[in-house]
């Protein structure tokens, strides 16, 4: 019989975010696996941008002058992501109770990446049992803090 899986949202400030905020690029956040009391700490955009080279035709009109690209802005899938750890991922798909947090709002992307690499290093994920985090950047590793 498969396990069910519970659905859970995004919460900020006690409050269920279900409208994509506009005004901010991304968020930090912590997924805290209530069955066995491990965390993940990462950020997630809420929009993608995508680059495309203008036809000849796009070029000729009068908006378009001395531009050679166009950038298009669309929504990701943020409401039902659960992070890009392996082990968490594999946890939730064995019917692990987890709680999605948003810690933090950011309007740019180079300050998500301040953030969460500020949260996972300040709270001492690299050296921790209980955090899912094992690098920060793909250039520091919890390896590294070993003997």
């Amino acid at each position: 019989m498969a396990k069910k899986i519970i659905k859970q949202g995004w919460i900020y400030n006690n409050k269920e975010v279900i409208e994509t905020p506009e005004e901010y690029e991304g968020f930090i956040y912590v997924i805290t696996n209530l069955t066995n009391g491990k965390f993940y700490i990462g950020r997630k955009s809420f929009y993608s941008y995508s680059k495309r080279k203008l036809t000849i035709a796009e070029k000729k009109l009068p908006e378009n002058k001395r531009k050679t690209f166009t950038v298009t802005k669309k929504e990701t899938p943020w409401r039902g992501y659960t992070g890009s750890c392996k082990e968490l991922n594999e946890d939730i798909k064995n019917g692990h109770v987890v709680k999605k947090e948003i810690i933090r709002l950011c309007r740019m992307r180079k300050q998500m990446t301040a953030w969460e690499t500020k949260e996972i290093l300040c709270s001492g994920c690299l050296e921790r049992e209980d955090c899912y985090n094992n690098n920060v950047l793909g250039k520091i590793f919890s390896k590294d803090f070993k003997d």
